[in-house]
């Protein structure tokens, strides 16, 4: 019994090292990537395994959201992906309980901060969670100035418009010109440059506000 416990315990294992292998026979072109964006993130990451399914959905001039399920190591993943134009009459803002100047105090669904925006007379057209253990600014106001485990990363808008990923040293040193900033886990790419990280249950869960895209320092 125990004998084959091991050897069924051992396949699982050997498995899971042939599923994040990054020579499985022969190769699929781009790993069944249709998209010219997915096509760049599957060529560069290697645990992904297979593209299952991509769909590109336009929410507005300027506001588009690709929608992907695909393997990665051997688990089935969905990966949304929001494109913004900031030239095309869109802009990014930080969003917070009912719509006031404070966090930490009342807790509700990202839906739920929209719908309050929305009320207060802005028009949502999508919205992502931020790390509430993070810093967070909102219209130019330092709401939250501290950060916690999993929080080191910032991505946040200046007042001349440039939008930053940096670490929080870096953020200190220009954080009298944000306007809006939120905290986030891991940086995927920096400068067009993909981020090394530890591959755990935490970083496979691809949860907000891992930062995805790749936006230049100024």
């Amino acid at each position: 019994m125990i004998k084959n416990i091991y050897i069924s315990l051992l396949l699982i294992v050997t498995a899971i090292f042939i599923g994040c292998s990054d020579d499985d026979g022969e190769k699929i072109p781009y790993k069944g990537a249709t998209t010219q964006l997915m096509q760049g993130i599957a060529d560069n990451v290697s645990y992904i395994q297979q593209i299952q399914k991509e769909e590109i959905i336009k929410i507005s001039d300027g506001v588009s959201v690709t929608d992907v399920s695909f393997i990665y190591c051997t688990k089935p993943t969905r990966m949304l992906i929001a494109e913004i134009d900031l030239n095309k009459n869109v802009t990014i803002v930080t969003s917070t309980p009912d719509n006031k100047d404070e966090v930490g105090k009342v807790t509700q669904t990202v839906k739920q901060q929209a719908m309050k925006a929305e009320e207060s007379g802005k028009d949502v057209l999508l919205a992502i969670n931020g790390h509430s253990a993070g810093i967070c600014y909102k219209d130019g106001k330092e709401l939250k100035g501290t950060f916690g485990r999993d929080s080191e990363q910032v991505f946040y808008m200046l007042d001349d418009g440039s939008l930053h990923i940096t670490t929080v040293p870096e953020f200190n040193l220009v954080k009298e010109s944000v306007v809006n900033a939120v905290s986030g886990n891991y940086p995927l790419i920096i400068d067009g440059e993909v981020c090394q990280f530890t591959v755990n249950a935490n970083t496979m869960g691809f949860r907000p506000p891992h930062f995805c895209r790749s936006i230049k320092r100024s």
